[in-house]
Order: structure tokens, then sequence, then C-alpha cells
């Protein structure tokens, strides 16, 4: 799998922009990332995709990303905090988790690949 550093905030914008269509495809980039990045299935395709119209399936894959990010992390000598509450609370009471945890993978998947 090629290691793109991706910018978050211009992730952010091409889904605003597609109307969310380039957010399906950078969950689908990301999660075999993810997967690569830890040598093993964090999260499976089925389950990526009923995440897509599903919520707590979606929050459930948000959780293994943040578990695989915390132990990879660990593994590379890289600050890695959970996040997955914050991005919980603020997708229920203020409608931007999602957009937080976008910034705060993508910054992590980048750091992992050297950018």
């Amino acid at each position: 799998m090629e290691r793109k550093i991706r910018s978050p905030i211009v992730v952010i914008l091409l889904s605003i922009v597609t109307c969310g269509i380039y957010l399906l495809y950078w969950y689908w980039v990301t999660n075999r990332q993810i997967n690569d990045l830890l040598r093993r299935e964090v999260v499976g395709a089925g389950m990526l995709i009923l995440g897509w119209f599903c919520a707590p399936v979606a929050w459930y894959n948000w959780y293994k990303w943040d578990l695989a990010l915390q132990e990879s992390g660990r593994e590379n000598n890289i600050v890695y905090n959970t996040n997955f509450i914050l991005w919980i609370i603020l997708s229920v009471f203020v409608g931007i988790g999602g957009m937080i945890m976008i910034v705060q993978v993508q910054d992590m998947l980048n750091r992992s690949y050297g950018g």
C-alpha cells in the first residue's frame, strides 16, 4: 500500500466539496493504511462499509482505529493519546467529532510515515 501523506484540512475540504464521496474514499484508504501499519486486519471491509450507513458501527470502527494507532505509536515511539471518547462526545453533542477524528487519525498516519 502506498504511504501517502495527506493534509487533514484538504481531506475535510474535499469531503465537503464532493458531498461526502471523497470521505468514503478516505475511509477506505485509511482503513487499509492502518491495517498495513499494524500488519493485521484491524477493521474489515464489511464493517467499514456497514459503518458508512450506521453511526454506532462507524463509532466502533473509530474505537478500533484509535486502539490501533495507540499500539502503532507505542511500537514506533510516537506520542498518541486516546481520542475516541472525545470523538464520540463531539459527534453526539456538537456534530464535529468526525472532523476531529479525520484530523487526528490523518495526523498520526502522517507522523507514522515520517511526515
